[in-house]
């Protein structure tokens, strides 16, 4: 439960395996979907090796592994990150800039890289959606639920703290 907020990917595609609009014929598909799950392998990301910001091993290669990915580029092609974007100059990233990202994040910043953040998301093909909120927690957050004007503060934050010594420093800017 702690970085439940990771959890869309699981949730997405368990929405989408319940859908109608499944094949199993490569031609008929309009779009292929790879799951990961990096909330579910570690607490803040998957971790192969020293490398806590991937889900797939170092060496997938969309290109390679995924068998219709050069159909289109990769374009017809989708991919949730519910938790955690690998950085854009991420060799993986790379190859796969033409497929739809499904994520948090508009924004990537670099591990330990300073001030500066690299433009992410595309509005002409990516997909940014809020952090997953379970169920519990709605109901938590509705019995404290006021009418705008009525409350003092309006905020929702899902991320690290300043106190968290693997990102902290990004939020002290």
């Amino acid at each position: 439960q702690k970085m439940s907020q990771c959890t869309a990917s699981v949730h997405i595609h368990r929405w989408l395996a319940s859908g109608s609009c499944l094949t199993d014929k490569p031609d008929e598909a309009d779009f292929f979907f790879l799951p990961a799950y990096e909330a579910c392998y570690n607490e803040t990301a998957c971790g192969f090796d020293n490398n806590t910001e991937r889900c797939y091993t170092e060496d997938f290669d969309p290109l390679v592994h995924l068998p219709h990915f050069g159909r289109r580029g990769g374009a017809d092609h989708f991919f949730i990150f519910g938790c955690n974007l690998p950085p854009f100059r991420d060799p993986m990233m790379m190859k796969m800039r033409n497929s739809v990202m499904v994520t948090v994040e508009s924004f990537q910043a670099e591990n330990f890289a300073g001030p500066n953040m690299l433009a992410w998301l595309s509005l002409w093909k990516d997909v940014l959606i809020p952090g997953y909120i379970p169920a519990w927690r709605i109901d938590a957050m509705l019995a404290f639920n006021r009418p705008v004007l009525q409350r003092s503060i309006l905020v929702a934050f899902h991320g690290h703290s300043g106190r968290s010594p693997s990102v902290g420093f990004m939020y002290k800017r």
